[in-house]
């Protein structure tokens, strides 16, 4: 079973989550889905049992390979399919009419400010900036 993907990200305002995961050799699958909120609004399975038949004993570096790849091809597919605005409709339908209305930026944390005043550790890896007096 191989680790897999999480990505978040905005479509018209509004952040989605895209996650993928593989389920392991006794059950040979790759599974994509698109959430919003806890809800999955779109899946994607990928079989991959012809692999198995295929593999080598003395591969097992190959398998891994050819199923790690095809995660992110899967994972990928579906973050270019919700940008492309494939999902929107079903987006719509679930949500609702204003799902993507006033979305903005509103649900976005505001980045933390900095306090000017606080001084560099000199293990601080940001580049110091020269007060002028």
């Amino acid at each position: 079973m191989q680790s897999g993907f999480n990505t978040n990200i905005r479509h018209r305002g509004v952040r989605f989550h895209v996650q993928t995961e593989d389920s392991g050799v006794e059950r040979p699958r790759i599974t994509t889905h698109l959430f919003w909120g806890g809800d999955i609004l779109a899946s994607a399975v990928d079989d991959y049992s012809a692999l198995l038949e295929g593999a080598a004993p003395t591969a097992p570096g190959a398998l891994t390979d050819a199923v790690r790849g095809r995660m992110q091809a899967q994972h990928k597919s579906m973050l270019k399919a919700l940008c492309a605005g494939a999902h929107d409709t079903a987006v719509l339908e679930r949500v609702g009419p204003d799902a993507f209305r006033g979305a903005g930026r509103q649900d976005v944390p505001a980045p933390p400010r900095e306090d000017p005043a606080r001084e560099l550790r000199d293990d601080d890896p940001r580049p110091r900036k020269s007060r002028a007096s």
